[in-house]
Order: structure tokens, then sequence, then C-alpha cells
């Protein structure tokens, strides 16, 4: 591809004289193509298409381009034809080999580098034999839900990641930031949940009857299409209810124009290194989620601890501090999930066992809990990772905050990945 710009300004430069002007020519239509190529096809080709046809298309462009050129290369033309045969084999197995939805979606760039040694990188290629259901290319990368069949797991992959699955580790994270606010808010009646994911959360929040309108925002129409589709079974129904309206948008923007007040703000965006998400984390954006909560409305936030240090925690605690009274935290897993609040989260047993007898609750509850009991509930509820009253002694070294000028979590997290077992331990 790097030859083709000279080789053009040689055929159509042969005078001297005009040899400038002929590649100023030259160079124009090279940029009008370039910048008409970049529009259609990231606007276009690849949203119908797919990435993966495209690749085929832009394969099957240049060996056209190279066919005809060897049609008028003179008397060589067999040997020509019989390399230009060669070349289309590679690029067609090559295209075969490393352009199919499975190989598009084993994310190596996030997976392999935790791995530490070649044959458990290798080991990791079951991924690429898991059923691939859904795979779309959209205008923010690759959206697609892969089937487990060995444990019946359903994944939802957003550019080689697995953002949401129905596996226990997963399910007990969405579950637990969906119905642990409801449990904390008596009268839940207008929620905001950032961050669809495969909807679990949602079809948590929706199971309490309480709960009158729910606003769903998520900017990736691929995600909707795909949680809604396949998720269905799994997160029941999550997106099938007239209290919810869904909005394709940008988070941060949509809770700083939206004129409705919440109960509840459910922050389950995507991990903080990816472009845009640590504007989710910062002091301006804990600034106008409050000013979007009701008196006595709550802030939940997930952090994935997974991906996290102990100073990492205490940045997210210690930026959500600077606005809200009272901040703790509790740890599923290996994710967080972060409460923050102007007025003490009490919880009243009473009303954890008039939950407790709504069916879908109950059955929620039985998945997330040791006992599904009130006093059991309440007993967690009560017993973060540090006490409320204590939050403070916890940070009382700790001065950084996280902002849009210094979001020091984008960067921290994105080298965490390179570092994951010491991460991993200091997590734990």
């Amino acid at each position: 591809m790097g030859a083709n710009f000279p080789l053009a300004v040689k055929i159509f430069g042969r005078k001297k004289e005009t040899r400038g002007e002929d590649a100023g020519i030259t160079f124009a239509f090279n940029t009008a193509g370039g910048i008409a190529g970049a529009f259609a096809a990231g606007f276009f080709i690849i949203p119908s298409l797919g990435l993966e046809k495209t690749n085929f298309l832009a394969f099957a462009a240049y060996l056209l381009i190279g066919f005809a050129a060897l049609a008028v290369a003179g008397s060589r033309a067999r040997l020509h034809y019989a390399l230009g045969a060669g070349l289309a084999g590679v690029f067609l197995a090559g295209g075969y080999l490393f352009g199919n939805p499975p190989s598009l979606n084993w994310g190596v760039y996030y997976g392999g580098i935790r791995k530490a040694s070649l044959e458990e990188f290798k080991y990791n290629k079951y991924y690429m034999e898991r059923d691939i259901i859904y795979s779309r290319h959209g205008h923010y990368g690759l959206v697609s839900v892969r089937h487990d069949k060995l444990q019946n797991e359903l994944q939802l992959i957003n550019n080689g990641k697995v953002d949401a699955s129905n596996n226990i580790i997963d399910t007990h994270t969405q579950l637990l930031i969906g119905h642990l606010p409801l449990f904390l808010h008596k009268n839940p009646e207008r929620v905001l949940n950032i961050g669809l994911g495969g909807g679990f959360t949602v079809g948590a929040i929706k199971a309490h009857p309480q709960v009158k309108h729910i606003d769903v925002v998520e900017i990736d129409p691929l995600v909707v299409e795909a949680t809604g589709t396949h998720f269905r079974e799994v997160n029941n129904d999550a997106l099938n209810d007239p209290r919810i309206s869904v909005h394709i948008h940008d988070g941060r923007h949509f809770i700083k124009t939206t004129p409705h007040k919440y109960d509840i703000i459910v922050s389950e965006p995507p991990n903080i290194w990816v472009s845009g998400v640590s504007m989710l984390f910062t002091r301006e954006f804990y600034k106008l989620a409050d000013e979007r909560l009701k008196k006595g409305g709550l802030l939940f936030q997930w952090a994935p601890g997974y991906e996290m240090s102990t100073e990492d925690m205490k940045l997210i605690v210690k930026t959500l501090r600077e606005r809200f009274e009272y901040v703790s935290y509790w740890v599923e897993g290996f994710d967080v999930a972060i409460i923050a609040s102007h007025e003490y989260p009490a919880v009243d047993p009473a009303y954890i066992e008039s939950l407790l007898a709504i069916p879908r609750i109950k059955y929620d509850a039985e998945n997330l809990f040791d006992k599904a009991t009130p006093d059991f509930i309440v007993s967690y509820i009560q017993t973060p990772v540090v006490p409320f009253g204590m939050i403070d002694y916890h940070l009382r070294d700790f001065n950084l905050v996280n902002t849009d000028n210094l979001p020091y979590l984008e960067f921290n997290t994105a080298r965490n990945m390179f570092n994951f077992q010491k991460t991993m331990k200091e997590s734990l």
C-alpha cells in the first residue's frame, strides 16, 4: 500500500515541466479518496457488513487492482498471474484464519497479557472455540455474544473483553449493584442506571414494584440490541417493561442535561481504562450526580477491584467523600460496590422482610446471599469493608482526588493490567 502513491506520481508525472503540478493533482485525488474511503468505511461499510466482511472486501479490492495491473504487464504475464494467484491464496487464508469472528472476539490485548506462561496463553484458545451467536461492528467497536457450550454461559463481549455474563461471579456483582440500593431506599420512585451491559442490574431494579420509572443510559446501540435479543431469559427480561426508558447517550452528558431528579443513581460503566469512561469517576461527575439526586437519594458506583490497587480504591472513595457525607463499599468477588449519600443509609429489617415476599427478589436474594433471610441481609448491609464512621480515618493520609484534568485512575488501571497478579493480591 505504501508504494501506491509514489507509483501513481511516477505514472501521471511523466513530463519534467509539469511534474510538480502532476504530483499535486495526484496528492489531491489521494487525499480526497482517503477521506471518502474512511468516511464510507466508518459510517456505512463496517456498520453494514461488519469488520470481518469489510476486511475481505478490502482484500478483494487490492487483488482486483493487482490483477488489472498484471493484465497489461506484457510478455511476462503468465509469471505475474501465477504470483498473483499465490498472493491471493495467502491473503484469503490469512483472512480466514485471523479475520473470522472468534479470533476478533478473543481480546489478546486484554486477556493475553495476564498469562504467566506461553502454555497458559495457549490454553486460553478455548475462548475461540465458543460459539459466536451475535457479532456486529459499530461506531464504538465490535459487540458480540458468545455461548459457552461447556458451561452453558452467555457472555457479552465488547472489543474482545467480556463485559457481562451469567456466570456466578458476574451475576453476584450485577445483582448486588441492582438490589442493594433498593434494600436501603424505601421509596425509590425514579432510578437512573448508567451502563446497560447484560441487563442484569436493570433486571434486578425492575423487580422492585415501588420503582415507577427507570432511565437506562447506554452509549452503544449494539449493546442494547445484543442484550435485548440474547439475554432476556437470564436477566429477568430486563428491557421488557413499560417503566423503562432506554437512552442511547453518553452517561456524563445525559446526567448533565436531563431535567429529572432521581432517588437512586447506579453507575455501572465499562472498565475505567476504556476511552472516556474515567470521566464517570471524577469529582466533576460526582458533582453532577449529586445535583440530580433527590433529598435522601443514593449514588451507587461499581468499580473493577481486580484492576485497582489499594491506593486506587482510596482515590475513588476520597473523590466521592469530597462531595458526600457518607461513603463506604462492599466487595463481591473482585468487584466493588460503593455507596455515597448525604444521609446515613440505615436499613430496616421489616422493609427487607416485605421485599423478600416478592418472588423475584426472593429468587435473586437466594442466588446472591448465603442466607436469604432479613437478619442475614441486614447484617451484610451493616458491615461494609470500612464502617461509615471510620471512612475519614481510613483516608487520613490520602489527599489525591480524581478530576477531569488529572484522571489518575485512567492511567493507573491501564498500567495495572500489566501487573495483574500483584493488583489482584492487593485487592484481596
